[in-house]
């Protein structure tokens, strides 16, 4: 599990790619060809070959017709799927958010911890992940005896501490990461990491902005949070640096970011 947790921010995304529409497919040319003579070939007579072989003659002159019909057709409907990708295309350009957080939402959805897209700006998404509370951290950790055997020991708190720093800035990474691959048009994330409560609420844990450019360096994912982010807010207390909630009454954007949260 640990070593799990110190490389969560070190998934791939792929980004969507721009959309070329295919021709719809159309039947075999020789298909018209024997429905044609079927219509045509049939009134005439079998024992008069001149008259059967104008038949044929007008018979694939017919399904030519026809082809050319169907494939008119297809193009037509060819061009108007195209121009509606490229409209969806040009509208996940420019951030648009009916466009935006849907895609964002549907890439979220598989995620461990649960991330949501609140809105836009310019080009930066407002990014929550609700991050899981210490309890999901083993309380003991692998350990060698002075003897040379392997055991399990108490985690000290400072050990406990810097893994659950590493464990929500993992999930800060991996949700700005993604929402970036996904939103071809966007330049940074700003990302919330909130935490449930005892007493069913949310707090705020963490605060940052992650911009498309920025270098992700090699390290734990606290310490490259701290090298990529910008903006950062966050409370570390006590000689362990533990992650604690932040006091909102000072940061009235963030409290209104937590308080969208809970009415979802």
């Amino acid at each position: 599990m640990l070593r799990g947790i110190r490389t969560l921010h070190r998934a791939e995304f792929a980004s969507p790619v721009k959309q070329t529409a295919p021709l719809p497919s159309l039947p075999p040319f020789r298909s018209l060809v024997e429905r044609a003579e079927a219509h045509h070939v049939r009134a005439a007579s079998l024992f008069r070959r001149a008259q059967r072989r104008s038949a044929r003659n007008r018979a694939r002159a017919d399904a030519e017709i026809h082809a050319q019909r169907l494939l008119g057709e297809a193009r037509a409907e060819q061009r108007r799927a195209q121009d509606a990708m490229d409209e969806s295309w040009r509208l996940l350009m420019i951030n648009d958010e009916d466009t935006l957080l849907p895609a964002l939402e549907a890439a979220f959805e598989d995620n461990q911890a649960p991330a949501a897209a609140l809105g836009v700006d310019i080009d930066t998404v407002n990014v929550v992940v609700l991050v899981p509370g210490l309890d999901v951290l083993p309380d003991r950790m692998p350990s060698v005896t002075k003897a040379g055997n392997l055991s399990l020991k108490a985690m000290p708190k400072s050990t406990q501490a810097a893994v659950y720093r590493d464990l929500v800035a993992g999930h800060v990474l991996l949700s700005a990461q993604e929402a970036l691959a996904v939103g071809v048009g966007l330049e940074a994330a700003a990302v919330v990491a909130v935490r449930r409560e005892a007493d069913g609420g949310l707090s705020a844990l963490l605060a940052t902005r992650i911009e498309r450019h920025a270098r992700i360096p090699e390290g734990t994912p606290w310490a490259v949070l701290e090298h990529a982010g910008r903006d950062t807010t966050v409370n570390l207390r006590g000689i362990s640096k533990a992650l604690s909630p932040l006091n909102l009454a000072k940061e009235p954007e963030l409290r209104a970011l937590v308080d969208e949260c809970a009415l979802d």
